[in-house]
C-alpha cells in the first residue's frame, strides 16, 4: 500500500517519473488489487502530466471500480471517486465531488479528502452560486474542516476568492495568501503554484 499512497504526492511534487515508476511497479504485482490502484492512479498521473482523455480515464475508473467493490476496498473507492469526480470536473458537473468526499472520509484519506473538497469549492468561484450562497457552502466545509491544516489552506483560498467577488479585498488578499503560503511551506507545488497563478 505504500506505493499507492506515494503517487499523489509525487505528482503534488511535480515528479511524474517518479510517480510513473510507482505505478508500473504497481502494474506488474500481479495483484489484482494493486493492478486496480494503478489504473486509477494513471488516471491521476494523465491529469498532472497533461495527458488527461477522458474515454480512457473512465475506463480506468470503472474498471478499478468493479474491483475494489468486490473486494470492499474502501480506500479504492475513494480513490475511483476522486478520478470520477476529476472526471466530472473536468466536464464541468462538479456536483459529482460530493460522493468522492463521503468515500474520502469513510476511509480516513485526507489527501484525497483535501483534493475533493478544493474541487467541490472552486467551482463556486465563477458561479452561477450567488456569491453569498457560497459563502455559506464555503463556510460549512470550513467548519467540517477544522484542525485539517491543508483543508482549510485550500478552502481558505476559495473563501478569499469569494470575498473579493464582494469587494471585500483585504481580507481577501490575507485568506488567499495564507492559503497559498501553507500549501507551499507543506510542498505541495503543483497545488500552491496554480492556487497563486490564479491569485
Amino acid at each position: 500500500a505504500g506505493l499507492v499512497d506515494l503517487v499523489d504526492p509525487l505528482c503534488q511534487a511535480g515528479r511524474i517519473d517518479d510517480a510513473r515508476a510507482a505505478v508500473l511497479e504497481l502494474e506488474q504485482s500481479g495483484e489484482p488489487r494493486y493492478e486496480a490502484y494503478a489504473g486509477v492512479l494513471r488516471c491521476l498521473m494523465g491529469f498532472y502530466a497533461g495527458e488527461h482523455e477522458r474515454a480512457e480515464a473512465q475506463a480506468l475508473v470503472d474498471a478499478a471500480r468493479a474491483v475494489f467493490q468486490e473486494l470492499g476496498d474502501e480506500l479504492g473507492l475513494a480513490y475511483c471517486e476522486h478520478q470520477q469526480a476529476g472526471i466530472s470536473w473536468a466536464a464541468l458537473r462538479a456536483e459529482e465531488t460530493r460522493r468522492g468526499i463521503e468515500h474520502a472520509e469513510r476511509a480516513g484519506a485526507e489527501h484525497l479528502l483535501l483534493e475533493l473538497s478544493g474541487w467541490e469549492i472552486t467551482p463556486l468561484v465563477p458561479g452561477p452560486v450567488p456569491v453569498d450562497e457560497a459563502l455559506r457552502i464555503t463556510d460549512a466545509a470550513l467548519e467540517r474542516s477544522v484542525g485539517r491544516l491543508l483543508l482549510e489552506a485550500r478552502l481558505w483560498t476559495g473563501r478569499g476568492r469569494l470575498l473579493a467577488m464582494r469587494g471585500d479585498f483585504e481580507a481577501a488578499r490575507e485568506l488567499v495568501q495564507a492559503g497559498i503560503g501553507r500549501a507551499l511551506d507543506a510542498g505541495l507545488l503543483v497545488d500552491g503554484t496554480a492556487a497563486t497563478a490564479l491569485a
